[in-house]
């Protein structure tokens, strides 16, 4: 099989918004103005090439891509238009981006890469010159130069394989190709009509919410929400005695308007009509994300199939996809596909968007979902042996973490009465496996988690349970740690009532799960030993294994990088990335079992993508969730087929209890 590496240069205008740093790959090529220059070839090692625009696609045609493997560097650009342009498709899909973080690289830009392994050949400048210029402006002199710069990077780019491949897991690459596919094939479309419909209550909604602030023009109420504090004068007109407010990065009270923010989030679900209805306003003329998304997929449907973009290990520590371009150069694709609204908010109804994403003519859409698998690798990487045999047996363990809670028997499956108790148990076990303290656990009570309604514990109920609020008050680190960030909507003694059944559930879970909680002390060893230069390994069958001064081992190769490790006196730090800069990142014992679990989730999870793909496409991954194209005449067998690879644990999971379940639809919104 050949390997040809190839780049692509196009024509790009910034004068006129046609640039990838204005648009998303998807609409740069399908644009009418797009151009191919030309192209940079290089056929396994031998000498590179590059070919101009009118030769471009009779050289293409003479190879056999039936039997090469495509290398580029961000190989969903190069790849789709391989596939849009030329209808050309590789055997199989390479990409050193994606390679790069797969290794741990905290930026994967080619002349990043380049510098940093160190290659013969480093990265040109002579893109900038080609800014504005349609192929008929080059000259001769000025397309040679412009060649060169082009099969540099064809150079670079094979060079930076050759150094990547080293080790490099094989699950991974074949994890690569599958996403590539994901946008260089795309098969899922995307039906117009909830969108339009969607927009137009979008477009009311706003409407009616404006109609609720006071003010004579649309821009003086927009003035008033968007401002931190006239909105926090709006709130206290109406009826919010204290907006809430949290700590910044320099310690400093801040209001806490952020859509992200508990508190926000709290009176959004919980506040007044008023409230709400300014909350809602405010979050909804802050950021317009999902009317942009909207139309990003209104506009995407006009235009083609939906090529979906997944950035292989787009979550540097854990390896976990991404949903979107995480380097500049590679572009905002504008989809995230793993981000969408199940139901449209306060509502059962599925949202527009899920329900655009359609099957083409004659397919389903068939989406299964890895059922609690984090929580289900939590307790056998750990050795909690019994509710690993829970897990095993098809035993609810959310009913079960609720019967040690409340005392007595519980069984929310069956039980209408039971429904609180079981939400209470099913948060407790997906949320403090990774050492969740009381007021987190208690804010997150508060908010509503996990599609449950927010939930408020007042002292009647604290009683019941035998919880003292009194002596959980009269202790001093308790109530200190309860004081540090109590939420406005709240009186304090409710809070603190709050916080002191959340204290008890949590002491409950731990005793109940205590070798889960020793593990995290184990992967603060595990730490230590990083740090300090020791070997160790851990885990079930000692499956994790500490590279010293560098991170973890685990399974098929995968490393977690723990770079630059550094320790002071609040603990270890590590040069990663947060928030999309490359900056110092705190980690302790439970938030490394974190990583390691969410690790080897995706590991998991990337195992039954590429076996589900070998007979059906895999069209997009959501988190624990993969969706795929089946044949409608083979629906249930397809489905059958998907459900049993995903209850095959991987051959180093020995005795992980998998379980999945999904249904098939005409579109995403139907089937899950």
């Amino acid at each position: 099989m050949s390997l040809v590496t190839l780049d692509y240069e196009t024509a790009y205008c910034p004068a006129s918004g046609y640039t990838l740093s204005k648009m998303t790959t998807e609409e740069y090529v399908r644009d009418p103005r797009f151009e191919v220059i030309m192209v940079g070839l290089k056929i396994d090692d031998g000498p590179k090439v590059w070919v101009p625009k009118p030769k471009v696609e009779r050289i293409l045609k003479r190879i056999d891509w039936d039997d090469t493997l495509l290398l580029c560097h961000h190989t969903q650009f190069d790849g789709f238009i391989l596939s849009e342009h030329y209808g050309i498709f590789p055997k199989f899909y390479l990409d050193t981006m994606s390679m790069a973080r797969v290794k741990g690289n905290l930026k994967a830009s080619l002349a990043y890469l380049l510098e940093k392994y160190e290659t013969p050949t480093q990265k040109g400048h002579e893109v900038v010159n080609a800014a504005g210029k349609r192929f008929a402006d080059f000259t001769p002199h000025e397309l040679a130069r412009y060649g060169s710069y082009c099969v540099d990077d064809v150079q670079g780019t094979w060079e930076l394989f050759q150094e990547l491949k080293r080790d490099f897991p094989m699950n991974e690459l074949k994890s690569i190709d599958q996403t590539v596919r994901m946008f260089t094939r795309p098969l899922m479309v995307i039906d117009p009509e909830p969108l339009k419909q969607h927009l137009v209550f979008l477009r009311e909604r706003r409407t009616e919410v404006l109609n609720t602030i006071p003010g004579d023009t649309e821009e003086s109420k927009l003035k008033k929400l968007r401002s931190n504090p006239q909105f926090a004068k709006l709130l206290q007109e109406n009826g919010v005695e204290h907006p809430p407010t949290k700590l910044n990065a320099k310690g400093k009270v801040t209001w806490a308007f952020a859509k992200t923010d508990p508190g926000l989030l709290h009176l959004l679900d919980n506040g007044t009509p008023e409230v709400q209805a300014l909350v809602e306003a405010r979050l909804g003329t802050k950021s317009s994300i999902e009317k942009t998304r909207c139309e990003n997929f209104l506009g995407m449907s006009t235009r083609g199939p939906m090529p979906v973009y997944l950035s292989s290990s787009g979550a540097l520590t854990t390896h976990r996809y991404a949903g979107g371009a995480t380097e500049k150069d590679s572009g905002s694709q504008k989809q995230n596909l793993q981000n969408l609204n199940k139901f449209i908010k306060g509502t059962f109804t599925p949202h527009p968007l899920r329900m655009s994403l359609t099957a083409p003519p004659g397919y389903v859409m068939a989406v299964a979902d890895s059922a609690q698998i984090e929580a289900r690798l939590a307790v056998w990487f750990a050795g909690q042996d019994n509710v690993v045999e829970a897990f095993a047996q098809g035993r609810d363990v959310y009913s079960e973490q609720a019967s040690v809670i409340y005392g007595r028997t519980v069984d929310r499956k069956n039980n209408p009465d039971d429904k609180i108790p079981g939400f209470v148990g099913k948060t407790c076990v997906l949320g403090c496996g990774y050492g969740t303290g009381f007021v987190k656990m208690a804010g997150t009570f508060l908010q509503g988690a996990l599609g449950g309604d927010p939930l408020q514990f007042d002292e009647a109920f604290a009683d019941s349970l035998g919880i003292s609020v009194h002596a959980f008050r009269g202790n001093k680190w308790k109530s200190e740690r309860a004081l540090e960030d109590p939420p406005a909507t709240i009186t304090l003694d409710e809070w603190f009532t709050q916080c002191a059944v959340s204290d008890y559930v949590v002491d409950v879970f731990r005793a109940n799960n205590a070798q889960l909680v020793g593990m995290w002390g184990t992967c603060g060893r595990a730490l230590d030993c990083i740090y300090e230069g020791i070997e160790m390994s851990f885990g079930v069958d000692n499956l994790v294994s500490v590279i010293p001064h560098v991170g973890l081992q685990l399974p098929e190769g995968v490393i977690i990088y723990y770079r630059d490790l550094e320790k002071d006196e609040e603990g270890y730090t590590y040069l990663g990335k947060k928030d999309g800069r490359v900056q110092r990142v705190r980690i302790y014992s439970s938030k490394c079992f974190e990583n390691i679990i969410q690790c080897l989730a995706g590991m998991v999870i990337r195992r039954q993508m590429l076996a589900i793909g070998k007979r059906y496409p895999v069209v997009f991954q959501v988190h624990d969730e993969i969706p795929t194209l089946v044949p409608e005449r083979e629906a249930q067998s397809g489905m059958d087929y998907i459900l049993q690879a995903m209850q095959t644990a991987p051959p180093w999971a020995k005795g992980l209890p998998l379980a999945a379940e999904g249904s098939f639809g005409r579109c995403y919104g139907e089937a899950k």
